[in-house]
């Protein structure tokens, strides 16, 4: 068998060499101190270069970054301050005449011309000669008659110096009530319908249904029920005495009722909402009340008026009349 030559362990003609190499070699010559100490000052001023270097630039990004900071911040402090709106509190459900309304802070009077317009807390209404109609945000039906100023300063809180007002809780869901605050006290309603007129003499305050007190600052609050009323003078508070619940006393509230849509609905439905916005008790006379789930259909009733209603009712062959000096609305078939 033939032994190659470059196998491992085989080749000692290297090693050989490799011997004679080492023999000959002897230890290097160490440099001068002087020349060490040069070289050891280059290294040393190269690398102080270096650090000089990375230091600028760094100091560099530093105050270009407090720069910009300083150009955020001074931004931010000549942006003029968001300020959110003021909560809406109410808006117009029904609108008769020339109503007018100024928004919180601002010096203008402007018309409120469309149903739907949105009160928010601190605007002022004034309605002259017209009226007005508010749904307010927490529920409940607003109305504001002739010559009548108020303030809405909060949700449910009303400031009236002078005018007449009627408020109705209907189905409010917040059951936070309103607060109407006059020259002569503060009315608070219990779940409840109540008429309100004040001026520079006096308060009235009369209580369709429910429950309404009166408070002011010194004395003990007093409360009247359904069918009574009390005043307030700059003698104190006198009552409660009887009221009626009905009649041409509360008319100008009944014109500003929500509209009730006859779509669907059944006279039943229709006589009820009539009561409630009257004031009245209805009663059926002979057969007709065997009409009283007859379907409607047709135009909505603007408010709760007699003639709207008769014109509506005689689609189902009925009419309606109310005795004088009662308070029942009798419901009759067509002759």
């Amino acid at each position: 068998m033939t032994t190659m030559q470059n196998e491992p362990g085989n080749d000692t003609h290297g090693d050989d060499a490799l011997a004679r190499v080492f023999a000959d070699a002897r230890p290097r010559q160490r440099a001068p101190a002087a020349h060490r100490q040069a070289v050891f000052d280059a290294v040393q001023a190269e690398w102080g270069r270096v650090a000089a270097r990375r230091l600028r630039r760094r100091r560099a990004a530093l105050v270009g970054l407090a720069a910009s900071v300083l150009v955020v911040a001074l931004a931010l402090i000549r942006m003029p301050a968001v300020t959110s709106s003021p909560p809406v509190v109410a808006s117009a459900d029904r609108i008769e005449g020339a109503v007018l309304f100024r928004r919180a802070g601002e010096g203008t009077w402007d018309s409120l011309a469309a149903a739907g317009h949105v009160v928010r807390a601190g605007d002022e209404l004034r309605t002259g000669e017209g009226a007005l109609a508010l749904r307010l945000a927490g529920g409940g039906s607003l109305r504001l008659g002739r010559q009548t100023s108020v303030t809405l300063t909060a949700p449910a809180v009303v400031d009236m110096p002078s005018g007449m007002l009627y408020f109705d809780s209907g189905y409010a869901l917040s059951g936070a009530g309103i607060a109407v605050t006059t020259p002569f006290g503060t009315v608070r309603d219990v779940g409840t319908q109540f008429a309100l007129r004040t001026d520079a003499r006096a308060l009235r305050l009369a209580v369709r249904s429910g429950r309404a007190e009166l408070s002011r600052a010194g004395q003990a609050s007093l409360t009247a029920d359904a069918g009574e009323r009390l005043e307030a003078d700059g003698a104190g508070v006198h009552g409660p005495a009887q009221t009626p619940t009905s009649g041409a006393q509360w008319a100008w509230a009944e014109r500003l009722a929500p509209v009730f849509d006859l779509e669907g609905r059944r006279v039943r439905e229709l006589l009820a909402w009539y009561a409630y916005e009257t004031g009245l008790t209805v009663e059926y006379a002979g057969d007709a009340a065997d009409r009283a789930d007859a379907a409607l259909s047709g135009q909505m009733i603007d408010g709760a008026q007699q003639g709207a209603l008769n014109h509506t009712l005689a689609t189902a062959g009925l009419v309606s009349r109310q005795p004088a000096g009662g308070n029942t609305l009798v419901i009759s078939t067509l002759e």
